[in-house]
């Protein structure tokens, strides 16, 4: 690895490290559109679902995605 992508890559550790799970909520929020989940239906179809957003739940961040039944 270049001397450049470490150091950026210790700068990205860096500031994900000092994130609260609020801030990865709202950065989750920010980096919505650029992003999706594969999740598998009962019948073991899988799909490339849309993110809404992200919210606390307990002590973990819970990534929300388009209720496949609303498309």
């Amino acid at each position: 690895m270049s001397d450049f992508k470490q150091t950026r890559t210790m700068e990205l550790v860096d500031i994900a490290n000092s994130l609260s799970n609020e801030d990865v909520c709202k950065l989750i929020g920010m980096l919505r559109h650029r992003l999706f989940v594969w999740t598998q239906d009962n019948d073991g179809v899988s799909h490339c679902d849309d993110v809404i957003d992200a919210c606390c739940n307990g002590a973990l961040v819970q990534i929300n995605c388009v209720d496949r039944e609303d498309i």
